[in-house]
């Protein structure tokens, strides 16, 4: 029975490597994949100065790469394999235990963080009136409850802190670091498969750089909202996780 099932295996590998390749072949080519929201390689022209170059080579292997079949099935199996080795992170994005995408976590550079803010500094100096500046935290930073066990640790206060103890006296900062950490539902300040904040969160941080400056929001009650719905972001496509809930989008009109 073993040496019958081992007889089988080259039969089996070679007509799975065949239909691929006729697949491959046959199959009709995307040009932009949606859900990783970019155009897919073309076709490699073939000219003696690609072969000699080696350009010929790389635009073969980023074709054949893009176009393989069930090719969406692999990047997810793909994603699966890199998240189980990689302590639950894949492509520099975490999944947390909410079924939330985090970025991974900024290294935190803290010659390279001062060179940027003398930089800013400068250009302070230069306008020659005062300037309003705040830095935006991460989600994953705000919401270390939602990642998983072992992930690396945020360090967004400790880069925000040093920027503002760099910022010149030109420079009005504003903390919204400590404006989201007590926020009650840190869970509709950002996106769960994009980095960015949502309408919610942008508004929240709106409310509180103008009652810095002195000045009064408008309440949210005064906005028309509408949603769309099926809304997938940038680490969504990054990742790989294709079977993910998606997002929704508000619109919020005033």
């Amino acid at each position: 029975m073993k040496n019958d099932l081992r007889k089988l295996i080259g039969p089996v590998f070679c007509a799975l490597l065949g239909a691929s390749f006729l697949g491959f072949l046959l199959l009709p080519k995307s040009r932009f994949s949606v859900r990783e929201k970019r155009f897919l390689a073309d076709q490699p022209s073939l000219s003696l100065n690609s072969l000699t170059s080696g350009d010929f080579e790389q635009q073969a292997e980023a074709w054949s790469a893009d176009h393989i079949p069930f090719r969406n099935g692999l990047v997810e199996l793909n994603a699966v394999a890199e998240r189980a080795m990689n302590l639950q992170t894949t492509k520099d994005v975490i999944v947390g235990k909410n079924g939330s995408l985090y970025e991974r976590p900024a290294v935190f550079n803290e010659k390279k963080l001062r060179q940027d803010m003398e930089i800013i500094n400068a250009f302070a100096e230069e306008i020659g009136c005062e300037i309003d500046f705040a830095l935006i935290p991460s989600a994953g930073a705000l919401m270390p409850e939602n990642l998983p066990l072992l992930a690396d640790d945020y360090e967004d206060e400790k880069i925000i802190e040093t920027a503002f103890a760099s910022a010149s006296e030109k420079l009005k900062v504003h903390d919204l670091y400590g404006l989201f950490v007590a926020e009650g539902n840190k869970n509709d300040l950002f996106y769960r498969t994009d980095h960015h904040w949502t309408s919610y969160g942008a508004y929240q941080a709106f409310c509180f750089l103008l009652r810095e400056m002195g000045r009064e929001a408008p309440a949210e009650l005064s906005y028309t909202k509408e949603k769309a719905e099926n809304f997938y972001g940038s680490l969504y496509s990054r990742a790989g996780f294709w079977g993910l809930k998606p997002d929704e989008i508000e619109l919020w009109s005033c």
